[in-house]
């Protein structure tokens, strides 16, 4: 298990020992074993980001984690130590009801690491090393790399962030490691961690308590061959009220700027894409908008909009495409052909 970005006080051995168990359930990888250290790949996880809020969401208040992670296979050289040669992203998005009698914030953080449930983070690393560990171990080799390497926020849009209380929830950093998840997820490829510093290298692996893996190397930014550059460009939400459901209800759209280059700094394909809520948001009252019911709600439109722009990508979905307001004409579908032509080589 690799310690988290922020060096929070999370039990990192019993989040450990939860993804060991489970990985070791599915047999796909060797997580603990020492003999392993100069035979092969490691497998290991790590916390690179998390937002955690308390939402009101109808007659209820919820815990509300949105947390992102990242699965890596890491080499082990005598001469020069530890290598990160692949890793999958995966989002982790849970909702925990709080009442009188329920736990504390951080007993719900506990459960949202190491429960058994699907949505858990050991839970949804576990699923993501089944799918993904096994087919990139054998390609670890090829040294294509795919990196969120700008993550911004238009002025604009972070001035609408800020009025609505929620911009450092809906942050560049965070930006940046959602459109890494779903690059990872949609195209079925490796991603680089994003990292809005070089921090992440200097990460604890702590696969046993005699094998620590620490300061892992990641590819330089000259090695990284595919790099994405995605802005959020606009942010838009309607609430009004329905009178003939008798109810209020909130509509969001987010509007994204997306630009692929190649190590070269040419321009591979470029995209503006959106995306609004399939239905809307019912709010008991006007005042149920609260700012953490915000910030979910568009974490969630900006996550289905990378999603499904990358699905219909992959898939060659002209409808999935539609969906976030991308309608290729023919000079879009070559570059598009080049994009998947190159992510390819990765997978």
């Amino acid at each position: 298990m690799l310690r988290q970005r922020s060096g929070g006080a999370m039990p990192q051995q019993i989040v450990s020992d939860a993804i060991r168990r489970q990985v070791d359930r599915a047999g796909v990888a060797e997580t603990g074993r020492e003999a392993q250290i100069s035979e092969g790949l490691m497998l290991g996880a790590a916390l690179d980001y998390e937002n955690v809020l308390q939402a009101r969401l109808g007659s209820a208040t919820f815990t509300v984690l949105h947390l992102v992670g990242h699965g890596m296979l890491v080499t082990f050289d005598r001469a020069r130590g530890w290598k990160l040669e692949s890793s999958f992203p995966f989002p982790v998005i849970l909702l925990r009801e709080s009442t009188s009698a329920s736990p504390d914030a951080s007993q719900h953080l506990l459960e949202a690491f190491a429960s058994a449930d699907r949505a858990s983070f050991a839970s949804s690393f576990a699923r993501s090393a089944i799918q993904q560990a096994p087919h990139w171990k054998e390609s670890s080799q090829r040294g294509f790399n795919i990196r969120v390497t700008s993550s911004t926020i238009h002025p604009a849009a972070a001035e609408k962030l800020a009025a609505w209380g929620i911009a450092q929830n809906i942050s560049s950093a965070w930006l940046g490691h959602l459109t890494g998840a779903a690059a990872c997820e949609s195209l079925g490829v490796p991603v680089v961690p994003y990292g809005e510093t070089r921090a992440l290298g200097n990460f604890t692996y702590a696969f046993s308590e005699r094998l620590v893996a620490q300061n892992v190397r990641l590819p330089t930014d000259e090695d990284i061959d595919l790099r994405v550059q995605v802005t959020l460009r606009n942010v838009a939400r309607d609430i009004k009220y329905r009178s003939q459901l008798q109810r209020w209800e909130a509509m969001r759209q987010v509007v994204l700027d997306m630009r692929v280059l190649d190590d070269r700094d040419d321009e591979v394909v470029a995209f503006r894409t959106g995306y609004q809520d399939d239905l809307p948001d019912a709010l008991a009252q006007q005042g149920d908008n609260t700012p953490a019911r915000d910030a979910h709600f568009f974490d969630m439109a900006i996550y289905r909009c990378l999603q499904t722009l990358f699905s219909g990508i992959a898939k060659s979905d002209d409808a999935l495409l539609a969906k976030v307001f991308v309608k290729p004409d023919a000079r879009m579908r070559q570059q598009i052909d080049l994009f998947r032509k190159k992510y390819s080589r990765a997978a």
